[in-house]
């Protein structure tokens, strides 16, 4: 087991791995090749940090029980799954290959989308969503780093079934209380509540109010204590008003005040377009169906408390250490956001007989127009600035000489490369576009766990503000690995692995005694930018 490599083959050379594609909480997902036809496809399996894990067992059939979902579902805008199997102790889950990017990235990209967009968007993953309800499930993470579009016609599909449920209409279940903030609903925060088709009208709502307007929605928690829920529509005016009342009703937080369907929730959203939604838009299940094995159910999972979201002095940056650098031709395909996941207590592995016994892969046949180009993220500099090198090394998980790179850019945009530092005046006039493409790079490529803007959220939530005050600043620094035992750690000793704490990087080789006052005014700067 372990992390594969580009260039490793698996099931007796049938896939040849190419890179990384993405991180999640538990997963692991590759680009890989498939031999004999030369054509691409997404491998999903559990992430390193899960196989160490000495509950890894468990895991691993949570895993094989999402694969088995998945593949039950046959529908344009759900992911298709093509094979499960087994590379030694390690189960695979092979996927259709979408290139173009996820719908955050759309949004980003296109600094919000115009309505006619993203209602197509999410008029297309509301057909797949009613498609999976029907089918006795719930999402339960739906968001829009989990909806990719598809770069050859631009056409959505739902990603990412791992936290899918069985469910009965308003039955009070025990479900885990994993989540995404800002896109789940007050219910999912509750291990044993009423579950229903409602939960995922909430998701998808949120989605569209993102999509609308870049603007996280208060989660739901906040909302309960008395923080109100902004109409998009104060964030974007162009948003008409019967889209901005549909979402609002879609995001009440109690689920009887919501429609209770995705068809329910269309109408009110779209009602010219979405009467024959549960007909003709849903493609009948697949003989695949019935000759599945069942799918077991899922322990209970302990809750969490809830993971945080929401100056004149010069600073020195190192000079990089010479890199070998790899061809500046990557693509970056992020498959899934992070998703909240407990910290669970260890517990011993599995006894054998408890593990799932599956004595074949299953195989689809793939439709022969189903792999597509690869597609650059679109890159934007005041500059000449080539950040290719940059997005290549963050998509193959090299984050030191990601780091690394960044400062070298740094240095370029504000013509102080023979310095090899900047001050107050420097960091107040870098161009907004260029931090704002630096982040992105960061922030899509590791699925939000790293990026300035990360950075800037973590350390406003710890300080309220960015003025000065040294216990906070200890604090946050903590917080994002920055002080171990009482004490800034060195560079060298920095953690460049995607498990690092929330927000560890970027850190750019920054000499800790000038980092801060430099920090505090990159913060001002990217708070002005809007980023």
């Amino acid at each position: 087991m372990g992390h594969w490599e580009s260039g490793k083959t698996i099931q007796n050379g049938r896939y040849i791995i190419a890179k990384v594609l993405g991180y999640g909480g538990a997963g692991v997902t590759y680009r890989a090749q498939e031999r004999p036809e030369k054509q691409w496809v997404a491998i999903k399996t559990l992430n390193v940090l899960m196989q160490t894990r000495r509950d890894f067992a468990k895991h691993q059939e949570r895993f094989i029980q999402e694969a088995f979902r998945l593949a039950k579902c046959s529908h344009r805008h759900v992911i298709r799954v093509d094979n499960i199997c087994q590379e030694e102790t390690l189960w695979c889950m092979v996927m259709e290959y979408v290139a173009g990017g996820n719908l955050h990235q759309h949004a980003k990209v296109n600094k919000g989308l115009s309505e006619v967009d993203a209602l197509r968007y999410v008029e297309q993953i509301g057909s797949a969503l009613d498609y999976v309800h029907r089918q006795g499930f719930l999402h339960r993470d739906v968001k829009p780093a989990n909806i990719m579009i598809r770069a050859n016609n631009q056409e959505a599909v739902l990603i990412d079934f791992g936290l899918a449920r069985e469910f009965v209409q308003d039955e009070v279940q025990v479900h885990t209380n994993s989540r995404t903030e800002s896109f789940a609903p007050l219910e999912q925060y509750e291990k044993r509540a009423k579950r229903g088709a409602y939960t995922d009208v909430y998701a998808l709502a949120a989605t569209l109010y993102y999509a609308l307007t870049l603007q996280l929605p208060f989660p739901a928690p906040f909302r309960k204590q008395g923080a109100n829920l902004i109409p998009p529509k104060q964030h974007n005016p162009s948003i008409s008003d019967r889209v901005n009342q549909a979402i609002l009703q879609g995001m009440e937080l109690s689920p009887g005040d919501r429609p209770e369907s995705i068809p329910a929730w269309l109408a009110l959203l779209l009602p010219s377009s979405v009467s024959a939604l549960s007909s003709s838009l849903l493609p009948v299940v697949s003989a695949l169906s019935s000759s599945l094995l069942p799918v077991p159910p899922v322990e209970s999972i302990p809750p969490i408390p809830p993971d945080p979201k929401p100056s004149n002095v010069k600073a020195r940056i190192l000079r990089p250490d010479s890199l070998t650098h790899p061809p500046a031709t990557a693509d970056i395909i992020v498959t899934s956001a992070p998703t909240v996941v407990p910290n669970q207590p260890q517990s011993p592995p599995l006894p054998p007989s408890s593990k799932p016994t599956i004595s074949q892969s299953l195989t689809r046949q793939k439709p022969p127009d189903t792999i597509h180009p690869v597609h650059l993220v679109t890159l934007h500099s005041t500059t000449e600035i080539n950040f290719n090198l940059l997005q290549t090394c963050i998509a193959e998980a090299k984050f030191k000489e990601a780091d690394q790179e960044t400062s070298k850019i740094l240095l370029k945009l504000a013509k102080r490369e023979s310095r090899g530092w900047l001050d107050k005046e420097q960091v107040e006039n870098l161009a907004c576009e260029d931090l704002r493409t630096l982040d992105q790079l960061w922030a899509q490529g590791t699925n939000d766990r790293f990026g300035f803007s990360v950075q800037k959220n973590l350390y406003w939530q710890l300080q309220g503000s960015f003025d000065h005050d040294n216990d906070n600043w200890r604090t946050f620094c903590t917080r994002v690995g920055w002080r171990k035992n009482n004490r800034m750690v060195n560079y060298k000793d920095l953690n460049f692995t995607i498990w690092a704490p929330e927000g560890h990087l970027p850190m750019m080789g920054f000499q800790f005694w000038g980092f801060r006052p430099w920090f505090e005014v990159l913060c001002d700067r990217l708070d002005h930018c809007q980023i």
